[in-house]
Order: structure tokens, then sequence, then C-alpha cells
């Protein structure tokens, strides 16, 4: 009986799922029986469809692990930008290449995302110039998942690393510069936006001279050991530049100027990571998973044809096979059964509904069943004499109906309570007497 009230005045069409409070509402003004608070707490807090469309108490979020470097080019970041307008060069792509050490950036302008265009470019224009880093860090686009670029970075001993799925902040330094780059293009473009493969060398030269909020010093100069001639230098003559004697005297020199600055860039991107992190923990809400725990996955892949606003939040359960590190998991469909590597900021914890009938999977009962649950066998119910009854749970002036089984004949069912008030026999089957009570407006009168 009382999983039926629970799910009609939850789960059914006009019950509407709505919260706890709600639910508290609706089953105070109507009907009573011992512990019915706690059922309704946990009736919500179990019901796998508002798990998979509601979002309860702050949302998941992991601390922040910083990533820094020990020297210039050791580690690169890349990504695709686009599509844009088609220039007259046929371009509509751009490859960002970023140093995580000295934050120097290259864009370059491509006709296409196809892996044989990214790694000829990659190669080229980046490692033929700068030499091949020891790792990589990408999205999970096909390009960079491709045969290809695994072979082009086994070939040149890369370690290739790559953020999770729907996670563009693992990849935060291009991600950041995407933004600051299409602001700056967006600003000079012309008004068919077909010039901005044009634009490119000479917003980049702006950006590697500006300091950096993380490093305290230019791309440039962090890279150079000074900071580059800008067309207002030359035209105002401005600055002095150092004149050297020899080579030796200038190599010597930059050795001593780019020492002390990779050094002042350690201990700046140090001071800034920790600051970053102390700012980025204040709303942390985190916790570890362990293996074989059932969790939700926010569900953020778009379908055409299904509205997102009316698409649920979550979908699972999946089961965690495996913690990947203090933020990834590998988890696996319990319906389907495929794999996937997710990060903490995307799962939640799945709670197992417990009570009979009251979703699914079913995983046990109650440690304490409610009144009601189990229904005796072929009974009808129908109001006898009412009498008033003293509240246990605050409710004043309330008239409280008892409501007892009258048996149908045959049916085994337990008799009627007797007039004196003593308990009815329990029936051959041991079904218990129901102790669900149904509320009454106070206004209305009592026999007896």
């Amino acid at each position: 009986m009382v999983p039926m009230v629970l799910r009609m005045l939850h789960n059914d069409l006009t019950g509407g799922h709505l919260g706890v409070q709600k639910l508290k509402e609706k089953i105070r003004t109507r009907f009573y029986w011992p512990g019915w608070v706690e059922d309704v707490e946990r009736w919500c807090r179990e019901c796998t469809d508002c798990a998979s469309r509601k979002t309860s108490g702050p949302a998941p979020r992991a601390p922040l692990l910083p990533s820094v470097t020990s020297r210039p080019y050791e580690r690169i970041a890349l990504d695709i930008l686009g599509p844009l307008p088609e220039t007259p060069q046929k371009n509509r792509y751009i490859l960002v290449v970023g140093d995580y050490f000295s934050k120097w950036t290259e864009a370059f302008s491509l006709p296409n995302q196809e892996a044989k265009t990214v790694a000829k470019v990659l190669t080229e224009e980046w490692i033929c110039r700068y030499g091949a880093p020891r790792s990589i860090h990408t999205d999970q686009g096909r390009n960079f998942e491709s045969h290809l670029f695994s072979e082009l970075c086994r070939l040149l001993n890369m370690h290739k690393s790559r953020t999770s799925p729907y996670r563009p902040q693992s990849d935060g330094l291009i991600e950041r510069f995407n933004r600051t780059l299409l602001s700056m293009l967006s600003l000079f473009v012309d008004a068919n936006q077909q010039d901005w493969d044009a634009l490119l060398p000479f917003v980049m030269m702006a950006y590697r001279s500006s300091v950096h909020a993380s490093t305290g010093f230019t791309p440039y100069r962090v890279l150079f050991g000074h900071e580059i001639v800008l067309p207002v230098d030359v035209l105002l003559n401005t600055g002095v530049q150092e004149k050297f004697q020899t080579t030796n005297e200038y190599v010597s020199r930059m050795e001593g100027i780019l020492s002390t600055v990779c050094e002042a860039v350690k201990k700046h991107q140090i001071r800034a990571s920790e600051g970053q992190k102390q700012n980025f923990d204040v709303k942390v809400n985190f916790q570890y998973y362990s293996e074989g725990e059932l969790v939700w996955v926010k569900n953020e892949a778009r379908k055409r044809g299904v509205c997102p606003k009316l698409q649920r939040r979550y979908r699972g359960p999946y089961r965690v096979l495996e913690k990947l590190s203090d933020v990834l998991y590998r988890i696996q469909s319990e319906e389907s059964g495929s794999e996937m590597v997710v990060h903490f900021n995307r799962i939640k914890p799945y709670v197992v509904p417990s009570f009979l009938g009251g979703g699914k999977p079913q995983d046990g009962g109650l440690e304490r069943p409610p009144c009601g649950l189990e229904r005796p066998p072929q009974t009808a119910i129908k109001p006898q004499q009412s009498r008033r009854v003293s509240s246990t749970r605050g409710f004043r002036n309330t008239w409280v109906f008892k409501r007892t089984r009258t048996p149908i004949p045959g049916s085994g069912a337990p008799a009627p309570a007797s007039a004196s008030g003593a308990p009815a026999p329990a029936s051959a089957s041991g079904a218990p007497a129901s102790c669900l009570s149904v509320r009454r407006p106070s206004s209305c009168s009592a026999s007896g």
C-alpha cells in the first residue's frame, strides 16, 4: 500500500516527480504511517527518474591538478580551431600549437583537418623548426587519434596524452588561447570575414610580445632572451640595442640571460599554479569511487532531433572498473557493457532503489519494511467507525480514520478488529494488517 501511495503521488504523471518537501506536504495532509517522513525521503532519494534529470546539491568538482614543465618545448598542446569562413586560399581551419613552458604559440591555417594535413604541418612547421617535444597533449579528435598520428609519435618517441571526453578544461592552455585568438581576429577581419588567415601572423606577433600572467615574461623573451622589436620601436627608436664584439660574447651573454629567465619562469609558474589551485579548490566537491560502485554519467551528447532542454542530464547506471588517476575512472555500462574513461566531474553516485517495486534495479528490501508493504490476499478495504486519536508526530486537532480490512469470504484474509478494540488475528499466510491511516479534514464529525 505504501509504495502504491508514494508512486501515485510522486512517480505518476499527476505526481510530476517533484521534490521531497512537496511530496511530504501531499502525504502529511492525506495519510499517516509510522516512519512516513523517512520513507518519503528515501523514496525520492532512490528515484532513478529524478536522478537521471535533476542535480542535487553542489555539482561534482575535482581539485585542480596543475601541470608544470621544466624547459621550453618539453610538452606541447595541439588543437584544431574551426571551421571558419573559407578564405581565397581555401583555408577553413587553424592548427594551434602551444608550448607549456614558454607559452609560445603558433597558429597555422589549414584547408582541412585531416590527419595527414595536421601531421604534415606539425612536422614541417614545428618539429623541423623547434625539435621534437617529449610529450604531446591533444583532445580526442579523429585526426589526433588516427593511426598516422600515432605512428608519428612512435617514430619520434613522443609520448601522447589526451583529454577525457567532454572535458576541454583538460587542455586549458590551448582552450584559453583560442578565446584570445578569436577575439583578436574578430576585431580586424573584413565584413565578409574571409581574410582571417592573412591576419594570423600579425595577431600572433601581438600575442608573443605580450607578458603572460603565468610566466611574468613575454613568450618571445623566454625563448630568445630579449624583447621583440615592434614597429613602434623602429618608428620612434625606443629601447637600446645591446651590441657585441664577437659571436662568442653574444652566446655567453645569451646563455646567462636565458638561464636567469628560465629560473624566474619556473618560480613564477609555481606561484601562479599554487594561486590558481587555491582559487579553484574553494568550490571543490570531491570523493573517491571504489571499484564496483555504480555511478551516473552526465549526458552531454547531442542528438539530432532531440531538444537538449528536454533531455535527461544523466544516463546509467555504470559500474566503476578501474581508477586511472585521482580524477579519471574507467567505467562500464550495466546495460550495453561498453566501456569508457570519464572525468570525476561528469559522474555522480547511483543510489540503488531498495523499496520493493520502487524502481529498477531492485536490490533487496528495507531494513525496516514500511507498513502495508506486503499486500495480503484479496481484501476489500472500507472505512469503519472513526475515533479521535492523539497524534504522535505533532499533528493537532486532526481526525485520523483508521482503516481496517474486511475479508472476502474464502480469501483467507484476517478478520477485522473486534468492537472491544482487540487486535484482529493474523491470517494463515502471516500477512500483516494495514497500518496506513487516511487523514480527514478537522471539520468532519466522528461517531462513537
